[in-house]
């Protein structure tokens, strides 16, 4: 078993366009725990931490000075109207996020057969960060160099489909509502992969890996994958092939 717990912050910073994104996250704790008998082998872990900053970049930002606007301007006249926008808006938000982390995974590998399961579930107080339940399943064959491989993984969303819960159109910001409620619910990942491929370990240090990835989206249920906007509300497919070479020096 090892453990790790830091107070200090962890900050990065990387090219987003023309800007700069920086992060910065506090309260990191990590635990893990693993058990190896022969070809066998389990390993679980939880981790967490709180974004420190606010990290919204470009029409992000925009949006949430906007609500920002809205909710104190409707405290009084329309107070259901400033409720929806400040909740909208700590939702959409980076800062003060708490993310949790927790995972629980096997495998076997007898320098035959290689088998090899996991899932996961990450959550979080807000919304704009991605979380839900995930898991994968995957089985290999070895046959010399070579080995096909099959698998199957998933993922399900931890937040419901988001609706709008006020009337904003008296006060001419139904536009603002919406594209709030549409960036959160482009968050959601609601996805079933199929996977085959082979990998040809031709070195000691290095391997080709040919997949193919067949991937069915539900409507609203992108995640992580950039995706024409008119494809958000329907159903739709990917398939990705890829070619990768891994070597170790």
């Amino acid at each position: 078993m090892a453990t790790a717990r830091s107070a200090i912050a962890a900050w990065s910073s990387q090219p987003i366009g023309t800007g700069r994104l920086d992060f910065k996250s506090s309260g990191l704790f990590n635990l893990t725990a693993g058990w190896q008998a022969g070809p066998w082998q389990v390993k679980a872990g939880y981790s967490r931490f709180s974004s420190a900053n606010e990290v919204s970049p470009g029409n992000l930002a925009t949006l949430q000075s906007g609500l920002a606007t809205i909710a104190a301007a409707t405290s009084g006249p329309a107070p259901a109207i400033s409720a929806e926008a400040s909740t909208l808006l700590t939702d959409l938000s980076f800062k003060s996020a708490r993310i949790r982390y927790a995972t629980l995974g096997a495998g076997y590998d007898d320098g035959r057969w290689l088998v090899q399961a996991e899932l996961a579930n990450t959550t979080s107080n807000h919304k704009i960060v991605h979380h839900g339940t995930m898991g994968y399943g995957v089985i290999g064959r070895r046959f010399g160099n070579w080995m096909p491989f099959a698998a199957a993984s998933a993922s399900r969303p931890g937040n419901g489909l988001r609706q709008a819960v006020a009337d904003w159109t008296p006060i001419g910001q139904a536009a603002t509502q919406a594209a709030a409620i549409t960036v959160l619910n482009s968050t959601r990942m609601s996805q079933r992969t199929l996977t085959l491929g082979a990998r040809w370990d031709f070195h000691d240090q290095a391997a080709f890996k040919l997949q193919w990835d067949k991937v069915r989206f539900d409507p609203h249920g992108y995640g992580l994958v950039f995706k024409d906007p008119r494809l958000e509300t329907q159903s739709s497919r990917m398939d990705q092939v890829t070619l990768m070479l891994d070597f170790v020096f």
